[in-house]
């Protein structure tokens, strides 16, 4: 798979364009950052904290005003493509098509994906999504958690190394968000890099890259058990991730009362899959 090295922001600051600069108004404040191919970001922030401006300074849109650095190391093929597709929280939003197929052929025509290659990217998504079954179903007759997957399809064939998604989970009940969150981890593993923009801290796993927003600033960027730990960063028994407002995964805090208890785990569980393992492997 073709694919970008790595993302850089250095000491980027982004702002809504006006006539008269006094009128311009600051989204993101002095961002910088480094993303390496195939990592799985997740990118947390409140409503207005700045998540969704980052993604769409990341696909391309050129309706702000920038300054500092921003580069993406990608093959020539792929820099020289349109825009990277954001899935939005509304699956109905990103779709163009009456049936995912024919969504997803759209969607490559309009970006103008070479015609010899279409069928076939067309085919590798729908088999890496799970998406053969419903391939000509019309797009109102699915679940919800299908339709962001066929909205997911659309960008995955678009753009097959980046995918942003912009809380896709936010609007879908448990079932339909645990397909949805399963079918990207799988998109993943391949080597797909996805930036994962959520409120949902349980949708972390050991390994993520995590990159947390307030009020346009990063205030916490590195791995996800240092911003569920609670002693990172010396910050008196309190981590990053209650810092800043959100509630820990259940197996976290469960780890965490362990540990007030003299109950030290190897290593922090961020779901309960790691917490089962880490309590079954736990020398007493």
């Amino acid at each position: 798979m073709d694919s970008f090295s790595k993302i850089i922001w250095s000491n980027l600051s982004v702002f809504t364009k006006a006539v008269d600069k006094e009128e311009e108004k600051k989204l993101l404040d002095n961002i910088s950052f480094c993303i390496q191919s195939g990592e799985w970001v997740q990118l947390y922030g409140r409503n207005g904290s700045g998540k969704s401006t980052l993604l769409k300074l990341l696909a391309g849109f050129e309706r702000y005003r920038v300054e500092g650095t921003q580069r993406v190391n990608r093959p020539e093929q792929l820099a020289q493509a349109h825009l990277i597709p954001i899935v939005l929280q509304q699956p109905s939003s990103g779709l163009i098509g009456s049936t995912c197929w024919e969504d997803v052929v759209l969607m490559m025509e309009q970006h103008q994906v070479g015609q010899p290659h279409m069928l076939d990217r067309a085919e590798q998504v729908f088999k890496q999504l799970g998406l053969e079954p419903i391939l000509h179903q019309p797009l109102e007759a699915l679940s919800g958690g299908q339709q962001q997957l066929a909205a997911i399809a659309g960008a995955a064939a678009v753009s097959s190394d980046l995918l942003l998604m912009d809380e896709v989970t936010s609007m879908l009940d448990k079932q339909a968000a645990q397909l949805v969150l399963t079918r990207m981890r799988e998109l993943n593993k391949q080597g797909v890099t996805v930036i994962w923009a959520t409120q949902q801290m349980e949708e972390a796993v050991r390994g993520d890259h995590v990159i947390a927003l307030d009020q346009g600033r990063i205030v916490f960027n590195g791995p996800a058990s240092q911003w569920f730990a609670r002693d990172a960063h010396n910050r008196q028994g309190s981590s990053p991730c209650e810092e800043y407002g959100f509630e820990a995964p259940y197996a976290v805090q469960i780890a965490w009362q362990l540990a007030d208890k003299g109950i030290e785990l190897h290593q922090l569980p961020l779901n309960m899959d790691e917490l089962k393992a880490e309590v079954y492997s736990y020398e007493y």
